[in-house]
């Protein structure tokens, strides 16, 4: 712990995630509660929206890993995280542009998924790159740990934004809000982080 403790790179990656997650996982809860209750999307329809989310993962993230190496890491999280949000806010586009609500919808999802890929790469190795060889374990359990309180507390966002907003704009604007100091932490680590351990 003393290690992790004067490692603050790697802490900030943690944060950076955290934040990360604050967006990300609206995909779980508040995605399909909006999309289902306030676009009025029908339950078999998001049910295909799940079905193409589960295709591109399974069919996209051998290609996708793939073409991720020799990137950075940090720039996969940063790219990942930006794609979760510009997934998120094309739902709110109904409400200012005439694009129909379903293909928003399925835009929405493709370009989530997408992020999805993304971001499954950097949070599945950075941490183990980042540890000294004796410390994957601790380094592992610390980067989870912060990863967890953010994917507990997106759902309490989520609700919290939806019983106090009503413009799809404004719902998705706050939501997405948590990826700017996320990419903020990753901009200032990118410098600073070993080029080894941020190689993927």
């Amino acid at each position: 712990m003393r290690i992790l403790a004067q490692d603050r790179i790697f802490l900030a990656f943690c944060a950076a995630v955290a934040f990360a997650e604050l967006t990300a996982d609206q995909w779980i809860v508040t995605d399909p509660l909006y999309v289902n209750t306030v676009l009025h999307v029908p339950y078999s329809l998001i049910g295909a929206g799940l079905a193409i989310n589960g295709l591109i993962v399974v069919v996209g993230q051998a290609p996708m890993t793939r073409a991720s190496l020799g990137h950075r890491h940090t720039a996969l999280l940063g790219v990942g995280a930006v794609l979760y949000a510009a997934g998120f806010l094309l739902l709110g586009l109904p409400s200012v542009i005439a694009i129909g609500i379903i293909a928003a919808f399925f835009l929405s999802v493709v370009v989530v998924t997408l992020g999805e890929n993304l971001e499954s790469i950097p949070t599945s190795t950075f941490p183990s790159n980042a540890a000294p060889p004796t410390e994957v374990g601790a380094y592992n359990g610390v980067f989870n740990a912060f990863s967890g309180v953010g994917s507990l507390l997106a759902p309490v966002l989520g609700g919290l934004v939806l019983a106090t907003q009503a413009a799809p704009l404004a719902v998705w604007g706050l939501l997405v809000l948590p990826t700017i100091p996320a990419l903020l932490l990753l901009a200032y680590i990118t410098p600073r982080v070993s080029a080894k351990a941020n190689l993927a």
